[in-house]
């Protein structure tokens, strides 16, 4: 009694004898099932005999669960398919269960797959980084088949990167996720080749490129060794040091109290005096002077 309780048998009064079933055809459902593609259909849940028409088993059922998911069908849904499909129940037998499980088959995206994704959208980008850990602690299922994974950097701080994953498998909508790195980046970064005393305007002999982890450098260092020289060292530097925007600074090209030519143009007008510096300056800077014979500043 309990096994017929779980089976929903319909059809089978309509085989009133022997030999009119065996001209029928005949479909008995499974109570559960894995499948592999996106839909569901008629030969995938039910094994059918006495019967040559291969679209039978070809008629879709329902859409398939999310790989690695588990959906319920029950028997009316697939009566109601076979309707749809122009299969008259009078001329089939049947033996379904009332609820059927449907399982959709999957694979899981490995963080080999992931790292390996990342490091090549890394390479493409020229930039010499070090990924020192990754994120990914609950693997993606996605179905089975050949799949391509690609990475595309979504958002970054000093030492860590969010990468948008997307995984394209054939002939299925492609899956998205977001996965974190901590990264190390390395560049050849200017040092002192010597050591230099404070006052001294840098010159190119007296830097040298070291390849550092830039993440482990001030926030103020400089990575470019034209923004050094001709700077003046507001402190002493050691070998092999790093240069600090905050020691560094433009050297005044007029001194305060120094003599300077003043000149002064306006449309066809043009004068020339003698002039003394009253503060330091460098290109571009407004400073204050005081015109040598009139005292006028």
């Amino acid at each position: 009694m309990n096994l017929m309780n779980s089976l929903l048998v319909l059809g089978l009064i309509l085989l009133p004898v022997a030999v009119e079933a065996e001209s029928k055809a005949t479909i008995l459902g499974k109570n559960s099932v894995t499948v592999i593609g996106a839909e569901v259909t008629l030969g995938d849940i039910a094994d059918i005999t006495n019967t040559t028409n291969d679209d039978l088993s070809k008629i879709k059922i329902a859409l398939s669960p999310a790989p690695g998911e588990e959906i319920s069908l029950e028997a009316s849904q697939v009566l109601q398919a076979l309707k749809e499909n122009g299969i008259s129940l009078s001329e089939i037998g049947y033996v379904l269960p009332k609820t059927l499980k449907v399982a959709r088959a999957a694979r899981l995206i490995t963080m080999a797959e992931v790292r390996d994704a990342i490091e090549k959208s890394i390479a493409e980008s020229g930039r010499s980084l070090t990924i020192s850990e990754l994120e990914y602690r609950e693997p993606v299922k996605v179905a089975p088949g050949f799949s391509t994974l690609t990475a595309k950097l979504s958002s970054r701080s000093k030492a860590r990167m969010i990468f948008d994953i997307t995984v394209a498998v054939e002939a299925e909508e492609p899956k998205s996720f977001q996965v974190v790195t901590q990264v190390s980046e390395w560049a050849d970064v200017p040092v002192a080749a010597r050591p230099l005393r404070r006052g001294e305007i840098i010159e190119s002999g007296d830097v040298q490129m070291a390849r550092l982890n830039l993440e482990a450098l001030a926030e103020d260092v400089t990575i470019a060794e034209k923004d050094l020289v001709g700077k003046e060292l507001k402190q002493p530097i050691s070998v092999g040091e790093t240069f600090k925007a905050r020691n560094i600074k433009v050297p005044p090209v007029i001194l305060s109290s120094s003599k300077i030519t003043a000149i002064y143009e306006s449309g066809a007008l043009r004068a020339v005096a003698t002039a003394i510096a009253l503060e330091d300056g460098i290109p571009g800077q407004v400073i204050r002077i005081q015109n040598e014979i009139s005292k006028k500043t």
